[in-house]
């Protein structure tokens, strides 16, 4: 309901009109199928990766009268092929041997990348059971100078809680969440949640 009455150039502007679907309806119309695959940008479903084919609609008497458009978001599969190009880089750092804190920085910053909003650390423990800041690249300094050397144990968070559990621990809002009873505060002034 939303696209019908509505011309191509209202759907999609008429820059995007004019240079990347007029030129390949006109080749449509001329007998050729045309594929291509781009990001869009939709009003009420953000940014897609879609696939687009355009086919001559042939009438009886062998005339084109028409095209025939199909398209299949395929956004889902591009963040995959992403995710596995950018796995892909990390591991031949690592076989590569570069320094360790640009190794976890890339791996970081691949985990963030798909999780608008999110924010990864890697924290390392020392043989007194205190947790260290190993790479946090777009956590504020101030915070994590609060945390530096804290003692991992039951309700220490959720990274003192990880190591001392000895598995992974998953808190869905730090405000209410009793593992963050000791650092609630501190948390929520930064604005994490």
């Amino acid at each position: 309901n939303e696209i019908v009455g509505h011309s191509i150039a209202e759907l999609h502007g008429e820059i995007v009109f004019r240079t990347m679907i007029q030129p390949r309806f006109d080749q449509c119309l001329a007998g050729e199928i045309q594929e291509y695959e781009d990001w869009f940008d939709y009003k009420t479903i953000g940014r897609r990766f879609v696939r687009v084919t355009y086919s001559p609609y042939f009438e009886p008497d062998g005339s084109i009268t028409g095209v025939v458009v199909t398209t299949y978001d395929r956004t889902a599969l591009k963040q995959v092929e992403s995710q596995i190009e950018i796995q892909n880089a990390i591991l031949e750092r690592i076989a590569r041997a570069e320094p360790l804190a640009d190794i976890l920085a890339a791996l970081l910053q691949a985990m963030e990348l798909p999780l608008d909003g999110a924010l990864c650390s890697v924290m390392l423990c020392d043989g007194e059971g205190r947790l260290h800041n190993g790479i946090a690249p777009r956590f504020p300094e101030s915070y994590l100078q609060a945390v530096e050397g804290v003692i991992v144990g039951e309700g220490v968070g959720s990274c003192g809680t990880a190591v001392f559990r000895q598995q992974t621990v998953i808190v869905s809002d730090i405000a209410t969440d009793p593992l963050w009873q000791d650092y609630r505060d501190l948390a929520l002034e930064y604005g994490f949640k």
